[in-house]
């Protein structure tokens, strides 16, 4: 069986990322190589951001679980994030049973993604643009 370092099985990503992994590859700590390269793996934009922005604060005893703490999920917009944070919580839902409840038409009422956008910040989401898609992360 053929052994190869991990530079060697890197995917070939545009050259911004793959150079932000490099600067990045020598200040993580070496108990977090491997799940940092198979996070990394997973979704390299996601990962960098998380890096970028929430590694170096403190070292988690596990990088994954770190990760898997704080982020929300990538997106193509922001405003998409707003949808599935309507519809996860269960707001779309709620809001078409109080207004049949109420006998008021389902047109009369409706969500405005923008302005949960405005409130995302004070319920403690963050948003990174990175790779042409928006990562979300919860504090």
């Amino acid at each position: 069986m053929e052994r190869h370092t991990l530079d060697e099985r890197a995917p070939a990503w545009d050259p911004e990322t793959e150079a932000a992994w490099y600067q990045w590859r020598p200040r993580i700590a070496p108990e977090h190589q491997d799940a940092a390269w198979k996070l990394y793996m997973d979704d390299p934009d996601a990962f960098l951001v998380y890096l970028d922005h929430y590694y170096l604060d403190e070292q988690p005893e596990d990088i994954r679980a770190d990760l898997e703490s704080i982020f929300f999920g990538s997106y193509d917009t922001r405003e998409a994030w707003a949808q599935e944070v309507i519809e996860v919580l269960g707001w779309d839902a709620a809001l078409r049973q109080a207004l049949q409840a109420a006998s008021i038409p389902e047109e009369a009422v409706s969500w405005r993604p923008e302005v949960l956008l405005e409130h995302a910040a004070s319920m403690g989401f963050r948003f990174y643009s990175r790779g042409g898609r928006i990562h979300v992360f919860a504090e």
